[in-house]
């Protein structure tokens, strides 16, 4: 009984694949009828069925992921492209697997590459109200924000006016959210594969931030905050590394990734002084790491010259 189960449950990856495509095609033809809807999504639904029934369970069952967008209420191309990016890549694992020493890597690109998306997909499509419309209007114009001003922000948004992608200067200054969010979030996942060794847990990190309410919509929007959340990513993975490097005794490197995190911070204080309360914490860290290093003179020379550049 337990083999007629599983060769009758083998049917139901391609009936799914059938449902998903049927989907997609209706929405993407904007056909309509619910007899035509019906009818064609069951031919095709049997036909990947049939298909897919010389096939084991085992190596079909990524299909099911794609139920994920089958039972969402809306129509919605982030989603059902973000639900086949996930079946395809555990497809491709099944057949294909990823060496260990790999799949960080595969990890990161996964996450960074399926965020972006989403919220590209999500992304506010014009000019917006209150200080999202003024961050829109002073970075067209290269003008002067609301104390303190954002020059770096006004100045990079600008740069994203210039690209040459055939929108409207308030969607490519909203484009610039949706970078620096999956940066971020890359930092973050970054960071935690540090401190952990293991991909998931960096993978749930970013999960757990990426879909936030709050973080999902500033990385939609036209906003500083997307940036400044950019800068205290790269100020904790830079002393997260540098941390590490200085536990192995591994000076040169530790002292390297000293220098990024002075960049760092003294870029994010240049564009947002609320980083300055986590510039304090971070400098107590650092002593507490190396309590030498204010009595070293040259040791330090490189850290204030790339805090000062970043300022």
């Amino acid at each position: 009984m337990q083999q007629t189960f599983r060769k009758s449950f083998r049917w139901v990856p391609g009936l799914v694949l059938g449902l998903f495509c049927s989907r997609l095609a209706h929405e993407w033809l904007h056909s309509g009828g619910l007899g035509v809807v019906v009818s064609t999504s069951l031919i095709l639904s049997l036909i990947t069925a049939v298909s897919f029934r010389t096939l084991s369970f085992s190596q079909t069952w990524p299909a099911l992921i794609l139920l994920v967008y089958i039972l969402y209420p809306e129509a919605n191309p982030g989603i059902a492209l973000t639900a086949a990016a996930v079946a395809l890549i555990v497809w491709g694992n099944g057949r294909f697997p990823i060496k260990q020493r790999n799949a960080h890597h595969a990890a990161m690109a996964v996450g960074g590459i399926g965020f972006i998306l989403l919220y590209i997909f999500t992304l506010a499509p014009d000019l917006l109200p209150a200080d999202n419309g003024e961050f829109q209007l002073i970075a067209a114009q290269l003008g002067v924000a609301h104390p303190p001003g954002f020059t770096l922000y006004t100045l990079l948004a600008h740069l994203m006016t210039r690209l040459p992608l055939g929108a409207t200067p308030a969607y490519q200054i909203n484009l610039l959210s949706a970078f620096s969010s999956s940066a971020t979030l890359l930092l973050v996942y970054l960071s935690v594969y540090r401190l952990t060794k293991r991909s998931l847990a960096g993978i749930i990190a970013i999960i757990a931030l990426g879909t936030a309410t709050t973080f999902w919509a500033q990385a939609t929007t036209a906003n500083i905050r997307s940036l400044t959340a950019l800068f205290a990513a790269a100020m904790f993975y830079a002393l997260i590394r540098y941390a590490q490097e200085h536990a192995a005794h591994t000076p040169q490197a530790a002292d390297r990734y000293l220098v990024w995190f002075a960049l760092a911070a003294g870029l994010g204080l240049t564009h947002h002084v609320s980083l300055a309360f986590i510039a304090v914490v971070c400098a107590v860290f650092i002593l507490l790491i190396d309590r030498t290093f204010l009595t070293t003179p040259r040791g330090c020379f490189r850290q204030f010259l790339a805090a000062a550049i970043g300022l």
